[in-house]
Order: structure tokens, then C-alpha cells, then sequence
């Protein structure tokens, strides 16, 4: 490590905030480039605490709504989430409950995947998706073993 690294390095680690128009400003959410590398610290947001005591799943005009506490749980749209399968709705109610103190979106896959069914952030439609598909079609590959000549 070159000397110039390593005592830009120290000044970095002593020194917290540093002035910039007039107003302290934290260094944690700047880039500090020296040149041939960028040192930087990401500023996550905390993971939400988990406010509810236990999940249940209702059934409510031929879909299965999920309840935290009695509140039904919301897409990030805030549209409620419904789904019309039953072991669905269970393995999603499963995912929240499983959460112990704190809630780790990133380990619920199922609510992810059934909240971007339900928002459709695209918005696409049945066509758009046929099309999509469409374009994979000549390029996929399929594997089919036949019965016969295995012996």
C-alpha cells in the first residue's frame, strides 16, 4: 500500500464529519477516490422491526387474505394481498411468522413474488408476456429421454 493511501487512509478513520457549505456533513455517504480504487461505505436502512404478534390467513370472497395482528398485510403498491390458493397463502402467512425480531425481506421469496403478480409494476399484460416468452422459443433447448434403448 502506497504512503499516500495509507495516510489518506488515517485521515479518513479520524476524522467522522468534515465541512462542506458551511453545514457538517457525515463522510460515510461520499466516495473518497485516490486515484486507482474508490473506498465508500454503503448506508443501508435498517431492517424493519417486527411489529405483529402472530399471522393468520382469512378467507374472504373466494381469496385468501394474509392478517398481521388483525391488519391485513399490504403490497408495497399498497393493494391487499390476496391469492387464490390456499397452500399459497399458507406459505406466505408461513415466511411472516418465521420472521423472529427483526423482518429480512430478502428471505421472504413467496410475498416478493406474489406482491409483484398483484402491483404489476410494468404493467403488462397477457399479450406482452406471450411476446416476451416468444423470443426465448428458438433459442431454448429441450431435453426429452424416450423409453426405449436405455438397457
Amino acid at each position: 500500500m502506497s504512503k499516500y493511501l495509507a495516510k489518506l487512509l488515517n485521515e479518513i478513520q479520524s476524522s467522522l464529519l468534515f465541512r462542506k457549505n458551511n453545514k457538517l456533513t457525515n463522510l460515510s455517504n461520499f466516495n473518497v477516490d485516490v486515484g486507482f480504487s474508490i473506498i465508500y461505505k454503503r448506508c443501508y436502512p435498517a431492517p424493519p422491526k417486527r411489529f405483529y404478534r402472530r399471522t393468520s390467513v382469512l378467507f374472504n370472497d373466494g381469496q385468501y387474505e394474509i392478517t398481521l395482528d388483525q391488519r391485513k398485510l399490504k403490497t408495497p403498491r399498497g393493494s391487499i394481498f390476496k391469492v387464490d390458493s390456499e397452500p399459497l397463502a399458507l406459505a406466505v402467512a408461513f415466511e411472516w411468522d418465521s420472521q423472529k425480531e427483526k423482518i429480512q425481506q430478502s428471505n421472504m421469496h413467496l410475498t416478493a413474488l406474489c406482491s409483484t403478480v398483484i402491483d404489476n409494476p410494468n404493467n403488462n399484460t397477457k399479450f406482452d408476456l406471450v411476446q416476451h416468452l416468444s423470443n426465448f422459443l428458438d433459442t431454448d433447448t429441450v431435453l426429452y429421454h424416450s423409453g426405449r434403448g436405455l438397457k
